[in-house]
């Protein structure tokens, strides 16, 4: 559509004062229901909500700044964390701001609102993009659509505290900013912000920071006069920001130490690389008058440029985790379902990759096919948006927790798909017209996609055996992360607990206790002792327990991890509850029908 059609759409805008309103319906009804379903679900359902409310905790405690150290974590040593201090503050603002009116139930007050505020710049940011490509008559179902996405709306229910929503923002508020800066410097300078503040945030957006530096390069080489100003606002904000978060979020002492993880000076050195080529880039290709030479100069040194970086940094080649331990990887990795590719999750929930996978393949299709209909600015737009969807899939393709990110960047071609069928139902009422804009919200209501593969396909594929990774649904394993399951171990003095490690972060929430491992890849020993205790022989626990000065067992029957025997000790302890049996030296100390299972370790 040329961007006179793009104009045609506007004859029915949602204007600010009923667009505000349905936000504010939204976000009131994301609070009813996490009000509704207070003591029947988990707050924090995801391990890493629980040990983000640890974090935050501990900062209100007074943790300092730069201390990174876990000490109850992987007792008795610590564990190190590469959580962002940037998301923890907040939260512990909005707690401290919130415990005159909670007192001892702040923190949990603050997981609940704290993903609310952030859907308004969620609804906010969607409103933006859709609107950059569609025009206002798209604001109504950017705002809709997102609440129709799982993979997205689950993200800000309450609770969810950790890293991801953020993240999900500033890659949004990137895709706008890229999108406006060949016109607006200013947009440009908030570009490289949010790139820089995404890394700062966390390593799983570093792609679509790549993309970004690509999309600004070729905005030089295809309109080198345009975009040079943008192009260079963008490179210099980018080095300039990831400098100053490095600096927040780094001990001086730590300066000259490379992680792949975290900020760290890797990251600072690669942003100023990229932010140099593109600079020389702008300048030594001032004279040069064909795309394709200003393109083989921008390879040249984007070529060196990162070649340099990996030469500096080769332990971080294979990506922010790299570096770990590779008993982790081998045995850790694989029990988080979200890292599965697609094809395997496929296996034993087809109805969940299905709806997982529906809404960004329909969004690729309307990206690519107004990426070859439109012509000039607006054909540019929809190519950047169509960069940053690309990228969002090839991660999708590895790891199906992508689906967060290629989902968001597909619902603002749905919120033009949906704008464009809404104006021809209008201008040409007919049955058939009608049929195809209710089409068209269908296509991006992923959630309905989910219900409808469930009934078709009877939900999770059904064991045949005991439960193993991914065959226990969330719902099924929400009895082990209530808060009210965790309050007869938190009456215990506090001691040294070796539990699943899925469990280990819900109990440094909700007890004084410290935890083997709360599962975090930095804590490599731990996690390699809650494995050998739980998979070994006797012997073998019996050492570990006496290494770390352990008290108690703690354990929950719908936890995967008590059902992994494949490749158990005909004696370990979860070959052991199989078959009912118990080591002599523990004590049972919950009841039978509790959900966590408490054993004292004898001495």
């Amino acid at each position: 559509m040329s961007e006179a059609g793009t104009a045609s759409l506007q004859t029915d805008a949602l204007g600010w004062r009923p667009m505000l309103a349905l936000v504010l319906v939204i976000v009131a009804l994301l609070l009813a229901k996490g009000l509704a379903e207070t003591g029947t679900r988990p707050l924090y359902g995801d391990t890493d909500d629980a040990m983000r409310m640890v974090s935050v905790i501990d900062m209100l405690e007074g943790r300092g700044w730069f201390d990174y150290l876990e000490p109850r974590d992987n007792t008795p040593f610590g564990a190190s964390l590469h959580w962002s201090k940037l998301i923890d503050a907040p939260i512990a603002g909005l707690t401290m701001l919130l415990a005159p009116s909670f007192g001892t139930g702040a923190a949990d007050a603050a997981a609940m609102v704290w993903p609310l505020l952030l859907a308004f710049g969620l609804l906010a940011l969607s409103v933006t993009v859709s609107s950059q490509l569609a025009g206002p008559d798209a604001r109504l179902p950017a705002i809709v659509l997102p609440v129709l996405c799982f993979s997205v709306l689950d993200e800000f229910l309450a609770g969810r505290v950790d890293h991801h929503n953020v993240q999900l923002l500033l890659t949004l508020g990137l895709v706008a900013t890229t999108i406006a800066a060949p016109t607006r410097p200013a947009a440009a300078m908030l570009a490289g912000l949010a790139a820089a503040a995404s890394l700062a945030v966390g390593m799983e957006t570093l792609p679509f920071v790549i993309v970004a530096i690509v999309v600004f390069g070729f905005h030089w080489v295809a309109d080198p006069r345009r975009a040079r100003t943008a192009t260079l606002v963008f490179a210099l904000s980018l080095a300039a920001a990831t400098a100053l978060f490095f600096v927040i979020a780094v001990p001086a002492a730590a300066y000259l130490t490379p992680a792949c993880d975290f900020i760290s000076v890797t990251y600072v050195v690669a942003s100023a690389l990229a932010a140099l080529a593109l600079a020389v880039a702008t300048y030594l290709g001032a004279g040069l008058r064909l795309a394709r030479q200003r393109f083989g100069l921008l390879l040249i040194l984007g070529g060196a440029a990162a070649a340099l970086v990996l030469w500096l940094y080769p332990a971080c080649a294979g990506g922010p985790y790299a570096a770990v331990d590779p008993f982790v990887v081998e045995v850790q990795f694989p029990m988080i379902v979200d890292t599965w590719p697609p094809w395997r999750r496929f296996s034993i929930d087809p109805a969940f990759v299905i709806a997982a996978l529906g809404v960004p393949v329909a969004g690729l299709a309307v990206m690519a096919w107004r990426a070859l209909v439109e012509r000039d600015e607006a054909r540019r737009r929809w190519l950047v948006l169509l960069a940053f969807g690309i990228a969002a899939a090839a991660i999708t393709t590895l790891q199906l927790r992508g689906a967060r990110f290629s989902t968001l960047l597909a619902l603002p071609a749905g919120a033009w798909l949906v704008g464009w069928l809404r104006n021809l139902a209008r201008t040409s009422p007919s049955g058939l017209n009608t049929a195809k804009l209710l089409g068209g919200w269908l296509i991006f209501a992923a959630s309905l996609h989910l219900v409808l593969a469930n009934l078709a396909l009877g939900g999770p594929a059904a064991g045949t055996g005991a439960p193993t990774a991914g065959t226990l649904s969330v719902n099924e394993r929400a009895v082990c992360f209530r808060a009210d399951g965790f309050a007869q171990l938190a009456a215990l003095p506090p001691s040294a607990v070796v539990a699943p490690l899925d469990l280990g972060a819900h109990i440094l929430r909700y007890t004084a206790h410290s935890v083997t491992s709360a599962g975090y890849h930095r804590n490599a020993e731990g996690i390699k002792d809650v494995v050998g205790f739980f998979t070994g022989d006797e012997a073998t626990a019996r050492a570990i327990a006496e290494a770390r000065g352990l008290r108690y067992v703690a354990t929950c029957g719908r936890l995967h991890e008590m059902h992994n025997s494949t490749a158990a000790a005909a004696d370990s302890f979860v070959v052991n509850g199989r078959d009912g049996r118990l080591w002599p030296w523990l004590t049972p100390v919950s009841s039978s029908g509790a959900a966590i299972q408490i054993f004292r370790i004898e001495p």
